[in-house]
C-alpha cells in the first residue's frame, strides 16, 4: 500500500490547527487584554489550517467511500489494458504520477476508463486484464482496480 500525499498533508494541516486552538485557548485563558489582541491572528491561523487540513481529509474520505461503495455495490467488468501514460502537468518530488488507461467494449462501442495516479511504474503491462468496477446507475463512476493484478513490488 503506498502513502497517499493527501492524507498526510490534511493530517499536517489538522495537527497545526490543533496546535493553534490550545495556543489560542491558553491565550484566552489569561484573560489579559494585550494576549487577546495577540490571539485573533492565531484564531484566524486555525480557521485556514484547520480548513485547509479538513478539506484534504474530507476529500480523501469522500475518495476511499466511494471506492468502497463501488467495490461492494457495483458491479464489475474485466478491461484491457492499452497503455500506461505519465501525466506531465502534474510533478511530486520530481516524477509525474502513471495513470493505466484500459478499455472494455460493449456492444461495438469502446470505453475507455484511466486508474487513479501512481506515485510509481504499478507493474501491469499493455495486454493484462484489470477489473473496472462500475456504477449500476452511471458508468462515470467507475474504479479501476490496478492493485488486485499487479504484482507486489519492493522498493529499495
Amino acid at each position: 500500500m503506498q502513502k497517499n500525499p493527501y492524507r498526510i498533508v490534511g493530517t499536517v494541516f489538522s495537527a497545526i490547527a490543533a496546535v493553534e486552538v490550545v495556543v489560542v485557548f491558553c491565550l484566552l485563558l489569561s484573560r489579559n487584554r494585550t494576549m487577546l489582541i495577540v490571539a485573533a491572528p492565531f484564531a484566524i491561523q486555525c480557521v485556514i489550517f484547520g480548513g485547509i487540513g479538513a478539506g484534504f481529509l474530507i476529500s480523501q474520505h469522500c475518495k476511499d467511500a466511494r471506492r468502497e461503495r463501488l467495490i461492494a455495490n457495483g458491479y464489475y467488468e474485466m478491461a484491457t489494458v492499452v497503455g500506461i501514460e505519465q501525466n506531465p502537468y502534474v510533478r511530486v518530488n520530481r516524477s509525474s504520477p502513471y495513470h493505466v488507461i484500459c478499455r472494455i467494449e460493449r456492444e461495438g462501442v469502446l470505453h475507455e476508463y484511466r486508474s487513479e495516479g501512481y506515485a510509481f511504474h504499478p507493474g501491469v503491462k499493455p495486454g493484462d486484464v484489470v477489473p473496472v468496477y462500475l456504477d449500476r446507475q452511471n458508468d462515470k463512476n467507475y474504479y479501476v482496480d490496478v492493485d488486485s493484478v499487479a504484482p507486489s513490488i519492493i522498493r529499495h
